[in-house]
């Protein structure tokens, strides 16, 4: 019988900025001998050695480790099963690692705007940012997503007077979010109209 990879799901995989790892149940009538994985940084491209795991028939799960890897950055990874030399067809995905999270996140009003401005490093690897606010007593949150170049923006929809927001900025990969910063601002109150 020919070697198979077992099918590893994206939702079973925990990503963070620097590592991947990749969880799958194995099939009992699959038998391999080893698994070999070979994973790539497609830009810029950086190659990684080969991994090989061994098979332990009596264990039921698979989890693979992937580690070092860049911030924000795509990888193209694949696992093929081997036995006696012969070699399953390989699963392959393209993942991303969680982005660098923004830094020195400021807040200030203009007029009847809040300003938000934020730092992120270099190498963050992020395309976009995703900004979040809400009132702080609230539970919905209004959103806004900007592109990766972007590091302000001002917010003008639903700020009242006299109201705390949280705003949070993340940053985003692809599907994969950074931690979110998050920082709150008390917006001056409205002035008096009429003081008769």
């Amino acid at each position: 019988m020919n070697p198979r990879v077992p099918l590893f799901t994206t939702q079973d995989s925990d990503i963070t900025m620097h590592n991947i790892t990749l969880r799958a149940v194995k099939n009992e009538k699959f038998l391999q001998d080893s698994f070999l994985i070979e994973y790539r940084q497609l830009q810029p491209e950086q190659s990684y050695p080969v991994l090989e795991v061994l098979d332990i028939p009596d264990q039921k799960n698979l989890e693979v480790y992937l580690g070092n890897l860049n911030p924000g950055r795509d990888y193209s990874v694949e696992v093929v099963g081997v036995k006696s030399g012969l070699k399953s067809r390989p699963w392959s995905t393209t993942l991303s690692t969680k982005p660098s999270a923004v830094s020195s996140l400021q807040l200030a009003e203009n007029g009847s705007c809040l300003s938000v401005d934020w730092e992120v490093s270099p190498n963050s690897g992020a395309d976009s940012f995703l900004i979040r606010y809400r009132p702080q007593i609230a539970s919905l949150n209004l959103s806004v997503t900007l592109p990766g170049e972007d590091r302000s923006v001002h917010l003008c929809d639903g700020i009242v007077p006299g109201t705390v927001y949280a705003v949070g900025v993340a940053a985003k990969k692809g599907k994969s979010l950074s931690e979110e910063t998050i920082k709150t601002y008390t917006v001056r109150p409205s002035s008096p109209l009429d003081f008769r």
